[in-house]
């Protein structure tokens, strides 16, 4: 992970290098469910059980890459993965908070 924003050849947006290098920080993260996440999903997250599992690859050629950040939590008391996807959007979506 430490790799994450040293390897610019690696993530090539600016927005995805700001955004993963805001949200690899699990605090960030917490902070960000608890504000924006509707209340019935929220709720049935346990925000201390967060963690960010390592989605690190290689490339043919060897260099290392980050894919989209994923998460470990419990949800409703079951051991789940969270997968969370910032996408910037022009126009407002109900769908998409």
């Amino acid at each position: 992970m430490e790799d994450l924003l040293h390897d610019v050849d690696s993530i090539k947006d600016a927005h995805d290098r700001f955004f993963k290098m805001v949200f690899s920080e699990e605090n960030n993260t917490r902070t960000f469910i608890k504000k924006f996440f509707p209340y019935e999903l929220r709720k049935n997250i346990d925000i201390e059980s967060l963690k960010l599992i390592d989605n690190e690859k290689l490339s043919k050629e060897y260099k290392k890459y980050q894919l989209d950040l994923s998460f470990e939590c419990n949800f409703k008391g079951n051991k789940s993965m969270l997968y969370i996807i910032f996408e910037h959007k022009s126009d407002l979506d109900r769908f998409v908070f």
